[in-house]
């Protein structure tokens, strides 16, 4: 009975630490990415400027997301790189 409980409080401590380390990954990552877009160089950005900075955002979130040590890092920079060719790819109507 007694380590039952012992191993559910381990459980809930080891929830409690992955909940907190993604809400300081998500939470970090919006603020830069909010800081980076509220950027006065943001409208002399072009599409390709503009998709790569929104897509390292993303990807550095969603890497951050999974809590392996590096995937912030690769998911920004794989972001970076589809949302520069996204942004490219896109018919410029300006």
């Amino acid at each position: 009975m007694i380590q039952t409980e012992q191993n559910n409080i381990l459980r809930l401590e080891k929830q409690i630490q992955y909940i907190l380390k993604l809400a300081a990954t998500v939470t970090f990552a919006f603020f830069l990415c909010a800081i980076l877009m509220g950027c006065s160089t943001w409208k002399k950005l072009d599409r390709t400027e503009r998709g790569a900075l929104i897509g390292g955002g993303t990807g550095a979130i969603v890497g951050g997301a999974g809590g392996s040590s590096g995937g912030a890092l690769v998911g920004g920079a794989t972001g970076a790189v589809a949302g520069g060719l996204i942004g490219h790819a896109t018919k410029h109507d300006d």
